[in-house]
């Protein structure tokens, strides 16, 4: 039986995806090895668990499977990163109010579409879904501006970043191919990003730091 393009780019997203959740993994490790949480993009561990619940409702609503494994996949990595935050971050209250901050507006997105007719809750969670990857997407744009303020690409974590390229492409790819605005959209100003981001990176370089 032949294999069609939206099968074979639905297994590409999902390798993808996973080599993007395994780019942190270098970062905990920096963590737990040397005790410091510097640079460690912790708002970016908690957006993507955020993300990966809601991905997670949308995907069960329309009932993409690839979806859901994917997003389902992603909220256990991401929220086992943001927990080694927690466990390895001296500033631990500030910590633990973003994380508070994060679950009650995911408790408010779903009681909210618990009031609505069950016709509409599909395209509300979706728009949800789109500005919050929206947000995802854009957000590393900060760090463009601290690479020029720096004149470094020491706040990059490079690994992160190739990850997120890469991902960005495949999500563009299959968000087109099944025809989705809300999964393909998205991706379009993140992958610009990650474009500047790695034109920057390698323009302005990263210095190596020595750590007793």
């Amino acid at each position: 039986m032949a294999v069609d393009l939206v099968t074979i780019v639905g297994w590409a997203t999902i390798l993808v995806t996973f080599v993007m959740m395994g780019s942190g993994i270098p970062a905990c490790l920096r963590m737990l090895k040397n005790k410091t949480t510097e640079n460690v993009p912790y708002a970016l561990f908690l957006l993507f668990s955020f993300v990966g619940l809601l991905g997670f409702q949308y995907a069960m609503l329309i009932e993409n499977k690839t979806l859901a494994f994917i997003n389902l996949t992603s909220v256990m990595v991401w929220g086992a990163y943001a927990s080694i935050y927690l466990y390895v971050t001296k500033q631990k209250a500030q910590a633990v109010k973003y994380f508070l901050v994060a679950v009650i507006l995911y408790a408010a997105q779903y009681l909210y579409l618990n009031q609505l007719p069950q016709s509409e809750v599909t395209e509300t969670l979706g728009f949800f879904m789109l500005i919050c990857c929206l947000l995802l997407n854009i957000l590393p744009a900060v760090d463009c501006v601290t690479i020029l303020k720096e004149k470094s690409g020491d706040c990059c974590d490079l690994s992160m970043l190739l990850g997120g390229t890469l991902c960005a492409i495949t999500w563009c790819l299959y968000g087109s191919l099944v025809k989705n605005f809300n999964i393909y959209f998205p991706s379009i100003p993140g992958l610009l990003i990650s474009i500047v981001k790695l034109i920057l990176v390698v323009y302005y370089g990263k210095s190596i730091k020595k750590i007793d």
